[in-house]
């Protein structure tokens, strides 16, 4: 395992945790749109998390992460859509 491979491997989850505030952010930002796109929230978080799956599949990490990213700001939002 090369270094540039190790740091990649430790900088992708700490990445992903960027996406909770994100999805935070934008919630609070855009609460008039949670109200009326609850299940659009729902269907982008559950299409976007198989898409990382398959990329995970393929071994093409860095699609992975863009969508696993994408799958938590939308879940966070959506989550945050509930609440209200």
């Amino acid at each position: 395992m090369t270094l540039s491979s190790l740091i990649k491997m430790l900088i992708g989850p700490l990445i992903l945790l960027l996406g909770i505030p994100t999805g935070w952010l934008i919630a609070s930002l855009a609460e008039d749109e949670l109200k009326e796109g609850k299940k659009w929230f729902l269907g982008l978080s559950l299409v976007t998390f198989i898409l990382a799956a398959w990329f995970l599949l393929t071994k093409n990490y860095e699609w992975m992460y863009n969508f696993l990213f994408m799958s938590i700001v939308s879940f966070v939002s959506y989550e945050k859509a509930i609440k209200k």
